[in-house]
């Protein structure tokens, strides 16, 4: 309330003066608010963009740079996707194996039980 009547008191505005030039007041506080969030926000999208072209382009083409000198890498990625299977199969027995010697440092009765749902590879 106080800065509505300091407001309306500096623009030599009333609680008499007419409705016109009130809600012109309101009018212009509005979009003066809305363009300087605005403002913001582009200039943020804006500098975002260049933080983006900076620091993630450039030190991507000179990872890819150094890719393409070694060819090996292709070679051996082929080579591992064919023992996937038994890759899963080695790790999920060493979480039951964990989980089993936890169990039983405890004294549980029984092991906790797990499943395997889902697994991607990182590329």
């Amino acid at each position: 309330m106080l800065t509505e009547v300091t407001t309306a008191a500096a623009n030599g505005l009333t609680e008499a003066s007419p409705m016109g030039e009130r809600m012109a007041l309101g009018l212009r506080t509005i979009f003066l608010g809305l363009g300087t969030v605005f403002a913001v926000l582009i200039i943020l999208m804006i500098v975002l963009f260049l933080f983006r072209l900076f620091f993630y382009t450039i030190p991507n083409r000179k990872k890819a740079g150094a890719q393409d000198s070694s060819s090996p890498a292709p070679a051996e990625a082929s080579g591992a996707s064919e023992d996937d299977g038994a890759l899963v199969a080695a790790i999920t027995a060493a979480v039951a194996a964990y989980l089993d010697a936890e169990a039983e440092n405890k004294g549980e009765a029984s092991a906790p039980s797990f499943r395997v749902v889902n697994f991607r590879r990182k590329k």
